[in-house]
């Protein structure tokens, strides 16, 4: 199945609910900063995770998932682990 890279990021008020999405997250990609994720995901792993985050947040909570283009371009300074795929440049 064809994967694409996704940077899904959240902001949540509850500290309960935003443990839950970090877990589901960390299933599914890197965490690249407190609150935001890399994911390689195919269609099906995304919709997993969408119907997983529904049953989770409420309406002051606030998740977002972004397909990054097949040509971006990351620029990272420190030490974090970069999520590395075929569709990815790093400079």
């Amino acid at each position: 199945m064809n994967k694409k890279l996704y940077l899904i990021i959240y902001d949540i008020t509850d500290n309960k609910r935003r443990r839950k999405v970090s877990k589901i997250l960390e299933k599914y990609g890197i965490r690249i900063q407190f609150s935001a994720f890399e994911c390689e995901l195919n269609e099906q792993k995304k919709k997993r995770i969408i119907s997983l985050f529904e049953k989770i947040i409420k309406k002051d909570d606030s998740i977002r998932i972004y397909n990054l283009a097949k040509d971006i371009y990351i620029v990272n300074k420190g030490q974090r682990e970069l999520f590395f795929s075929d569709n990815l440049c790093i400079i």
